[in-house]
């Protein structure tokens, strides 16, 4: 199947790109996007359409490389030389399953949506970027976050500028997408907003709403995010789709060997 059967056409008529006029919504997009870090393009993929890329997930997701990692929100060996309490000091833990790129046969679904240049070309739109190019390392470019029954990916911030999902099955119970949007700027660390979210804060938190099949983008580099603890036997399991800026980005073998357990 072309990757356009799989989209919502009617209601997003993507397919009539590059005509950027086709696209009624795509300044409230921007918009969302720009002013609030997030922009949430509900149940994108078509219903019909859903049976086939839960079905896909479900098949890969025991290929999952599961690891469990104790750090800080920011990504980073930790500084000793900072106060115990402040946020660059304080740790949680992350337990979670993730699929390789490589993992998904010619023939996906879920990979098919993501190797469509029009798929590309609405995301470049929507971030306002004046050029946007599908990531290149055959490990993470495309991936499957699978949560399962105990499962908890910690507040942190990301390190790349944007993450494009699609959550495709939510789990029995938790597993709630919680952020605290821009709490951190270019300029502006905010260390005691941030230290007040991780011991346990809810005044700047929200939940974000994206039922199965929607399409996300979410600004992670200054937003404060985590999913919180799954619970029962379904699991959480979510589409990861890498861009970048530039032509030809690679991963690292260090988060290669973290998040695949090779490189």
């Amino acid at each position: 199947m072309h990757a356009k059967e799989f989209v919502d056409t009617n209601k997003y008529p993507i397919d009539r790109l590059p005509d950027e006029g086709c696209l009624a919504s795509l300044a409230d997009w921007q918009l969302s996007y720009v002013g609030k870090g997030v922009c949430v393009l509900k149940r994108f993929i078509r219903s019909e359409s859903m049976a086939q890329f839960i079905a896909e997930a479900n098949e890969l997701a025991p290929l999952g490389y599961h690891n469990i990692l104790t750090g800080n929100a920011y990504l980073e060996d930790i500084d000793e030389s900072w106060p115990s309490k402040h946020a660059r000091r304080l740790t949680e833990t992350t337990s979670l399953a993730a699929v390789a790129g490589d993992l998904f046969p010619v023939n996906s679904a879920i990979r098919t949506l993501y190797e469509w240049d029009t798929l590309t070309e609405l995301i470049r739109l929507i971030t306002g970027l004046d050029q946007l190019h599908r990531y290149e390392c055959p490990l993470g470019r495309l991936n499957l976050s699978v949560m399962r029954q105990g499962d908890y990916l910690r507040w942190h911030f990301d390190q790349s500028d944007f993450v494009v999902s699609i959550p495709l099955q939510e789990a029995d119970s938790g597993g709630t997408f919680e952020f605290s949007h821009n709490i951190r700027g270019p300029e502006t660390e905010n260390y005691d907003r941030v230290a007040a979210v991780l011991q346990g804060g809810r005044s700047e938190v929200e939940a974000l709403e994206a039922p199965p099949g929607s399409l996300i983008l979410f600004k992670g580099k200054h937003t404060l995010h985590r999913v919180t603890r799954i619970e029962g036997d379904k699991p959480r399991i979510y589409a990861l789709l890498g861009y970048a800026r530039q032509p030809n980005v690679q991963g690292s073998d260090y988060l290669n060997r973290i998040r695949y357990g090779r490189s």
